[in-house]
């Protein structure tokens, strides 16, 4: 019988390390003198049942012994690991290697892997516009998890998932890649950086054997430790502790990542990932100069929302179909700048052309229409929350073996033939104020700006607009909406 794979993507947390136990031994600490190990020096797992007074199995750690022997110990939550250990603590990513000749500098990234990124994030944008209503997603999100899982297709299954998702790396490249990334966005520290936390997690079947090189690529790569929970038996309290771990990482903005019955007995492995995001605007809009105004969603439909204003130092550009803004988030310098784009269509019923624009990959486009200046800025403040279940789309991006129970081939992660994914659930949350925006990932900007021309130019999305919260350094482009109706 094949088993099930449920891969989920939230937005929102923090990065945690890790394998996996292979006796039925309770968890203890580390031996303090023990170093860090390879995962494939401990062999190959055979996870274990519940056994932290939480319910979880902690965080499982590969480390060398007194005697030499590597070998699997884990820390259950509130025990402390030892200093002296050259990895990177539990739900931290290993430290980026800095630039020959740039102590603390990130590696750089492959050419063309943020670009390819871009090109699915509009790809899938246009996928999801499709539907009416509410639309907010993290494409960085689902692209990391499903690169995790993408780490344990073969053959055709992997030939599919890669053209599907704009993998245009090798394997050996593309999850050093990724890891480099997430170091790159979280790079910013200090009194006026923004909260950025990206996490992974998987979640194992007690007593399924998980291959060590898989396990090995998402702990050094991704930060994923596994923690077993029993499908099997209790499927329901496994959802809950799942969902717990999201809520968390997520500032309990995220909930019920999985809903009722989407865990059953048949699951084996569950992917996760979180973004939490939460940064203030560079130049705040000040709470007294918020009015209602009147926001048109279609011709003879205007309500009043209540609508920021200020004019402030920004990027500004004009399209042929659209208007651009850029605003900065603060951030302790411009290097690590983060800004959220917005596309305001040039007539009130143009937004289906603006994202077939971006549907066709021509995000660049309008990016590259943007100039410095000060600008007379009207938003409206909005607050949204989405969810998807993304299986059929994607398989009909290109993946459709990674979704067939009888056809995929998920090899690399457990030796086995029978698993695939059965369920790829995502879910965001945005807020946009005065102060700032609280969502599932961005991180804050500082930008200069030239001489106010003689006009301001004025700026006043007043009706169905797109945006984006992009990296500006990397240009990785960490979510993306619209927003039909504010209210």
């Amino acid at each position: 019988m094949s088993q099930r794979i449920l891969f989920a993507a939230a937005l929102c947390s923090l990065l945690g390390l890790g394998c996996q136990p292979r006796d039925n031994t309770s968890p203890r600490p580390p031996d303090p003198a023990a170093s860090t190990c390879q995962p494939a020096s401990c062999g190959p797992l055979a996870m274990i049942a519940r056994v932290c007074d939480d319910g979880s199995t902690g965080d499982p750690q590969c480390r060398r012994a007194e005697g030499g022997a590597c070998r699997w110990e884990h820390v259950c939550p509130g025990r402390t690991p030892p200093a002296a250990t050259s990895a990177a603590p539990p739900d931290q990513p290993a430290a980026a290697e800095p630039a020959a000749g740039q102590p603390g500098a990130p590696a750089a990234l492959p050419a063309g892997f943020v670009d390819a990124n871009t090109t699915f994030a509009q790809r899938l944008y246009g996928r999801l516009a499709a539907a009416k209503g509410k639309l907010f997603f993290s494409p960085s999100s689902i692209s990391t998890a499903l690169a995790m899982t993408y780490a344990g297709a073969r053959g055709e299954t992997a030939t599919q998932m890669a053209k599907a998702l704009e993998f245009k790396l090798a394997p050996e490249a593309l999850h050093p890649a990724f890891g480099a990334l997430t170091r790159e966005l979280t790079l910013a520290t200090g009194e006026k950086a923004p909260e950025l936390r990206i996490a992974n997690r998987l979640w194992g079947q007690a007593g399924m054997p998980v291959e060590a090189a898989f396990q090995e690529t998402t702990q050094a790569h991704y930060g994923a430790g596994i923690e077993l929970v029993d499908f099997k038996g209790a499927s329901e309290p496994a959802r809950g502790r799942i969902n717990q771990w999201v809520e968390q990482q997520t500032n309990a903005k995220i909930k019920e990542l999985l809903p009722a019955r989407s865990i059953t007995p048949l699951t084996r492995l569950v992917l996760t990932n979180a973004v939490y995001f939460k940064g203030k605007w560079a130049t705040p809009f000040d709470k007294q100069a918020t009015k209602d105004q009147p926001f048109t969603i279609k011709p003879g439909t205007s309500p009043s929302v209540p609508t920021m204003r200020r004019t402030l130092p920004a990027r500004l550009g004009q399209a042929a179909d659209a208007a651009v803004l850029e605003l900065a988030y603060e951030a302790p310098s411009p290097e690590r700048a983060l800004a959220m784009v917005v596309l305001l269509p040039a007539t009130v019923d143009g937004l289906p052309g603006v994202e077939q624009r971006l549907a066709a990959g021509q995000l660049k486009e309008y990016l590259e229409a943007l100039r410095p200046a000060r600008v007379d800025v009207s938003l409206p403040r909005f607050t949204m929350a989405a969810e998807f279940e993304l299986s059929k789309t994607l398989a009909e991006m290109g993946m459709p073996l990674a979704f067939d129970e009888k056809k995929a081939d998920f090899s690399g992660i457990t030796g086995s033939d029978k698993l695939f994914i059965s369920q790829v659930r995502h879910k965001a949350f945005v807020e946009v104020n005065e102060e700032g925006t609280e969502a599932a990932a961005a991180t804050g900007v500082v930008m200069s700006t030239r001489a106010a021309p003689a006009a301001i130019p004025v700026f006043r999305a007043d009706h169905p607009f797109v945006f984006l919260i992009r990296d500006t350094a990397t240009g990785t482009v960490l979510f993306m909406g619209r927003v039909t109706d504010p209210r």
